[in-house]
């Protein structure tokens, strides 16, 4: 069922209520949100009516049971269509029992104040060869309620969609495509067609799932299968809260052609043609949702067309209206997002104002961006479609205005930022770094009062270029890195049984912390065999589906209990009896506690990922004793005791680095004191390492509060709009810092290379610090020559969690591994070829050999 998706809201830090990009996040199940505040539970009377309910804000006068009141199949073997219109009267909500129900064409509701409530698992299923609308409201009728019903379109001949159009409300919840719609008479049938008559009017489509859409090139013309349209009837606002499209060919939400309000918030789209998104104007807005396009983790058929069929962007801001009507005003919104663009033909830009858009606000947004010859952001020139000549240019203001975003990728060719006839935007507080060949960083032409300010733009090209357009640049930095997307939300690939015609193209899904580290152990024999479970205490058992589904049973020697752990939730279909649990779990988590050991696990239907106390097991190992699964445990070196690894790397690290000061001339005497300071210039933060031979000390005119810690000869910090300064004796054997900040060694400016003694030979640096984050971070990193880890900038807290307890893999170039609140930090010679990261820990490279 859609209720068992997992998913992520982000929460904003208590410390950072500017919104920038040091968010918080915090890991909530999908089916937390199901429980919506106003509805009142009222249990069914057998054989008859039960007495009046709300729900969602939604009044009942009467709740039935299509199966005990009105004789429904619930085996999926008779239509069901009869008996729903007997049930159906205003006011009536209609609840369907776990089980198939059948039918035989479509329904329309002719009655307000009627809901449709799946109690379990419930699946309706359209006749085969089905290619329509299976629930059709389009008249008016109000008050419409949908909620904890699958739609199965499994057979390869079948579509079917849902359309309420209502005067004031609807609500949809916890809705589930399964299967793809791929067949098409004159036009494929949509997912979903939503909208509101009144400019009062609330709609919730809430926990909608279709992993399947139809197919990558199945744009037809603009007659593709559509996951939500929302027309010129809609007039009021409807929100799209934690939901999840794949891989329609027109849209995943083509939501911008209406002068009501859509708000886009908490979910996850992948792989859409034409856009994933698209929004009008003002009170439309997307938040906090993510968006990926990476043509490696497509699904369906292959592509008969990838010339003509493909544009591919992001998020899209069109406002074209009909002919002879107002504009619609201007002043859309895009808001915490990560939006990634990895791998796809046809690239139009990750977001894209159209010629009919007017202006869009983006702030605090990440964006990665690989797709050559493609913009990260892009403002086309605005002006009239040639398709539909009645619409004339937009009136002003056609701005665009980055603030607090992230722009980065290896993408090649074009620029970076693209901005056409576009007066008033900005670009302010900002960092772009694209490392692919003839990549410009922002472009801006045939515009006036473009102000481009306190930003970092590394960039392969030019930086700022004006063309024929006029603005101030003032505090751009050409060096440094910048914050990453994150892919936590979704990202994984549905189990292939769901459709039998498709053959999955991807073998490697990055979706959660909790999954990358189950990936990473995996790599190694002897860490998915080892178990921590304490026979005295109690233990914290996972199973995660997000990746690939399957059926369990397990038995342990003590205690068992159901558990919402690593953001689990509790399934009343998972049986336990005992000491004896056996469940299934599809798109999200199962977890248990227990005491004792784990004596029998089984596991059949996929291969979902099992941890017990956060570190990935194999369940085959269970066959054996605790003890030989035990043996391992001492060998891990990831972080463990802060006292213990500090102390020996840094032996080791100060051993090397004397050595290769030995044929070199030292830049400090190693018995002077010598100050080292980072002087942030504005809010936003430059974050900082160093490592020294001698001993170090925070000086007497610092104050560093929180915001930084020296661990031993190692110091980690980050700095606003003040100065962390420091004392120290010997040399700087290693350094890096990101963001706007400057560094002073005894007074005068550097840059990292110029302060650290002595090259090392491998004198690239990559740091991942998880220590300002509350996440937890996995990652992957490939380089094309040699990469070790450096035991002496690689941190962990004394109270260190399990995640940062977990041994890294670093072997032939490569590195895979997991933080939370410590530091792992790489040197390495060459260049990096691929880093992958899921989490918003803290990135920092800097290259020593400059």
């Amino acid at each position: 069922m859609a209720r068992k998706l997992a998913r992520e809201q982000r929460q904003q830090s208590a410390d950072n209520e500017d919104g920038t990009l040091l968010n918080r996040r915090d890991y909530l199940r999908m089916g937390a949100y199901a429980a919506a505040a106003g509805t009142t539970a009222t249990a069914v009377a057998s054989g008859g009516a039960a007495a009046a309910t709300t729900r969602h804000g939604i009044s009942f006068d009467r709740v039935v049971n299509i199966v005990e009141d009105y004789g429904a199949d619930p085996t999926g073997n008779e239509p069901v269509n009869a008996a729903i219109s007997e049930a159906a009267s205003d006011g009536t909500l209609i609840t369907f029992p776990e089980g198939t129900y059948q039918f035989n064409g479509k329904y329309i509701p002719r009655n307000n104040r009627l809901g449709f409530l799946g109690e379990g698992d419930v699946t309706f299923v359209p006749p085969a060869g089905f290619d329509d609308l299976l629930i059709d409201s389009w008249s008016g009728y109000d008050e419409l309620l949908i909620e904890n019903i699958d739609i199965d379109i499994r057979d390869e001949t079948t579509t079917a969609g849902i359309r309420l159009k209502c005067q004031t409300k609807f609500h949809i919840e916890d809705v589930e495509y399964l299967g793809r719609g791929l067949t098409a008479s004159g036009g494929q049938t949509s997912a979903f067609l939503l909208a509101l008559e009144s400019e009062d009017g609330e709609g919730v489509l809430r926990n909608a799932v279709a992993k399947k859409g139809s197919r990558f090139d199945g744009y037809e013309g603009g007659n593709g299968r559509i996951g939500v349209w929302i027309g010129w009837s809609n007039k009021g606002t409807i929100r799209l809260e934690q939901c999840d499209f794949r891989e329609f060919g027109n849209n995943a939400c083509y939501t911008s052609r209406t002068p009501g309000n859509v708000q886009i918030v908490d979910s996850y789209f992948c792989n859409n043609n034409a856009s994933q998104i698209r929004i009008s104007g003002e009170g439309s807005y997307v938040k906090n949702c993510v968006l990926e396009i990476d043509f490696d983790k497509y699904t369906g058929p292959t592509p008969i067309d990838t010339e003509t069929e493909f544009g591919i962007r992001g998020i899209s801001v069109d406002q074209g209206v009909q002919q002879d009507v107002p504009a619609i005003p201007a002043g859309a919104e895009i808001i915490d997002c990560d939006i990634i663009g990895r791998n796809a033909p046809q690239g139009i830009g990750l977001i894209n104002v159209s010629p009919q858009g007017r202006s869009v606000t983006v702030k605090n947004t990440r964006i990665q961006c690989d797709l050559p010859d493609t913009p990260a952001v892009r403002r086309g020139e605005p002006g009239s479609i040639s398709w539909r000549p009645y619409q004339d240019t937009p009136p002003k203001p056609h701005y665009v205005r980055l603030e607090n975003c992230s722009i980065t990728g290896s993408a090649e060719g074009r620029e970076a930022v693209f901005i056409d006839s576009a007066d008033a935007s900005y670009i302010k507080d900002c960092c772009i770094q694209q490392t692919g060949s003839d990549r410009d960083g922002v472009r801006i032409i045939n515009s006036t009062d473009v102000d481009v300010t306190n930003s970092t733009v590394n960039v392969s090209g030019t930086a700022v270029d004006y063309q024929n357009s006029t603005g101030e640049t003032s505090g751009i930095e050409q060096s440094g890195t910048c914050p990453v997307p994150s892919t936590d939300i979704g990202a994984s690939s549905e189990p292939a049984e769901d459709d039998s015609t498709d053959e999955p193209t991807t073998t490697t899904t990055e979706s959660s912390a909790e999954s990358d580290t189950a990936e990473t152990d995996t790599t190694d024999t002897d860490a998915t065999e080892e178990t921590t479970a304490d026979a005295d205490s109690e233990n914290v058992l996972s199973i995660n589906g997000v990746e690939s589904p399957g059926e369990y049973e397990f038995s342990v020697s003590g205690d068992l209990q159901k558990s919402d752990a690593n953001g689990a939730t509790i399934d009343d279909n998972d049986s336990l009896s005992g000491s004896t649990a056996n469940g299934q779990v599809e798109g999200g988590i199962d977890s248990y506690t227990f005491t004792g050991e784990i004596t029998d696990f089984s596991l059949s239907g996929g291969e979902p990922t099992i941890t017990v106390n956060g570190e990935a097991v194999n369940p085959d190992s269970f066959s054996e004793t605790e003890a030989d699964t035990e043996e391992t445990t001492s060998n891990d070196t990831g972080s463990g005791d802060e006292t213990d690894t500090t102390e020996t790397s840094t032996e080791t690290e100060s051993t090397d680095s004397s050595s290769s000061a030995g044929s070199s001339e030292s830049s400090t005497d190693e018995k002077q004191t010598h100050t080292l300071a980072f002087a942030g210039t504005s809010d936003a933060p430059t974050v900082y390492y160093f490592n020294v031979s001698g001993e170090v000390a925070e000086a007497e005119e610092s104050s560093l509060g929180l915001d930084a810690n020296v661990f031993d000869t190692t110091v980690e910090g980050a700095v606003g709009n003040a100065t962390h300064a420091y004392e120290f004796t010997g040399e700087i054997t290693s350094i890096a810092a990101e963001g706007p900040g400057i560094i002073l060694l005894d007074g005068e400016r550097v840059h990292p290379h110029e302060a650290i003694a002595t090259v090392p030979e491998l004198p690239n640096l990559l740091i991942i610090n998880g220590s300002l984050s509350d996440d937890v971070t996995g990652y992957r990193i490939a380089v094309d020559g040699e990469l070790e880890r450096s035991d002496a900038l690689s941190t962990a807290p004394e109270d260190a969690t399990t995640w940062d307890r977990m041994e890294d893999t670093v072997a032939d170039g490569k590195a895979v591994g997991v933080v939370a609140e410590g530091v792992d930090a790489y040197r390495f010679k060459g260049n990096v070829t691929r880093f992958r990261v899921c989490g918003s820990a803290y990135i920092t490279f800097e290259d020593l050999d400059k």
